[in-house]
């Protein structure tokens, strides 16, 4: 009589396995798809942290290259005027040129009247995450409904 109780009380546990494995591979699947999504927009929300980040730097580069030259202020030519101003012996306005971390391509590029570069924007056509709390000097970016609309430009009359 010992024997058949063992025997049914290993037909019990393995009836109870199965549903188990099933219901732990069930739950690893939930929070797999729950994060993946998570990480997206985490992911979403470094890059634009970066975008802000690289635009200003761009941005204020122009400016320090404006204001270099009191006496006869201009913009750059070109990007590669903010590593190695020309005008000088030694001088650089960005410490090095950054690729739009959004699109990993190069920005587009705003020019002045007279072609001379006053300032960069993402390519993306992505519509942004962050719609507010934006630094000092870029509260504009609010109303921006593509990454493309977010503009890091310095003029003169409004750095």
């Amino acid at each position: 009589m010992a024997a058949a109780t063992r025997i049914g009380d290993r037909r019990a546990e393995q009836g109870v396995t199965y549903p188990v494995v099933l219901g732990l591979l069930m739950a690893f699947a939930l929070g797999t798809s729950v994060s993946v999504p998570l990480a997206s927009t985490e992911m979403k929300r470094m890059q634009e942290a970066e975008l802000l980040f690289r635009g200003t730097a761009y941005r204020n580069a122009i400016q320090s290259y404006y204001e270099a030259v009191p006496q006869a202020p201009e913009y750059p030519a070109e990007l590669d005027d903010l590593i190695n101003d020309r005008r000088f012996a030694h001088r650089r306005h960005i410490r090095r040129l950054y690729a739009d971390p959004v699109t990993g391509d190069d920005w587009e590029l705003i020019r002045t009247a007279g072609g001379r570069i006053a300032g960069v924007r993402s390519r993306s056509g992505k519509k942004p995450l962050k719609t507010g709390n934006f630094p000092s000097g870029l509260e504009g970016f609010a109303a921006a409904t593509r990454y493309q609309d977010w503009w890091f430009v310095f003029t003169k009359d409004n750095p």
